[in-house]
């Protein structure tokens, strides 16, 4: 029996979504391995942020429940805001 459009469209996804998952894992490492050293601390103090994107990005390949639009502009403004204040020590913000 030939396999239906739905299952190929089915192995289509769950291919593509294994694809998806594979690079976000590599490029998490990859982020890790290039920007950890050289920024030291900095990276350190920040990589709480970058592992909550890794973490949404991933729930959105596997369920597509995750509002990815919030997901960036929330990473963004946690991660400026983070570097903002490691920036400005000296003053009460």
């Amino acid at each position: 029996m030939a396999p239906t459009r739905h299952d190929v469209f089915v192995w289509i996804l769950r291919f593509w979504r294994a694809y998806l998952l594979e690079v976000l894992n590599r490029s998490e490492v990859a982020l890790q391995d290039i920007y950890g050293p050289p920024l030291g601390p900095l990276y350190t103090h920040n990589s709480l942020v970058f592992s909550d994107l890794y973490m949404e990005l991933r729930r959105y390949c596997r369920t597509a429940n995750v509002n990815l639009e919030e997901a960036l502009n929330d990473f963004w403004a946690r991660l400026l805001e983070k570097l903002f204040n490691q920036a400005n020590k000296q003053y009460i913000i």
